[in-house]
């Protein structure tokens, strides 16, 4: 199981993905979940980053089963600085590659404004398939 992302569990961790999602755990509940939501926030209120390799794993397993893949993406480009700082094999990626890469895999993605410092609220709502928000 990840670690409580605190500054103990910063310095005794193997990574600084602590946003990651526990692989095993997520597969024992897979069948009972309609969705997978990974939040890519990296922030000091407790948003921890989350690994590319991790979200990829996740998304195809949902992917294959069926399941929409929802990405809250307020502060996705802070997180890709920690990919593109600590993940292996994107130390040459741009920060917009990055993001990119992790759109390839989300069938919704939703970017709050109200987290943003110099926002007060809004938000935006993105999807792939229209059909999804269908609520027939």
């Amino acid at each position: 199981m990840s670690p409580i992302a605190s500054p103990y569990s910063f310095y005794n961790s193997s990574s600084v993905f602590l946003g990651n999602i526990d692989e095993k755990i997520f597969d024992l509940y897979l069948d009972k979940i309609d969705l997978l939501l990974m939040t890519i926030t990296d922030n000091g209120g407790g948003g921890q980053p989350v690994s590319l390799e991790n979200y990829k794993n996740l998304a195809e397993k949902s992917h294959k089963l069926g399941k929409l893949v929802w990405v809250d993406g307020c502060r996705i480009f802070e997180n890709a600085v920690f990919i593109k700082a600590f993940e292996k094999g994107y130390e040459s990626h741009t920060l917009v590659d990055i993001v990119k890469e992790f759109m390839i895999y989300a069938d919704l993605v939703t970017l709050s404004f109200k987290k943003m410092y110099s926002h007060s609220g809004g938000a935006i709502l993105v999807n792939k398939q229209s059909k999804i928000l269908n609520y027939e």
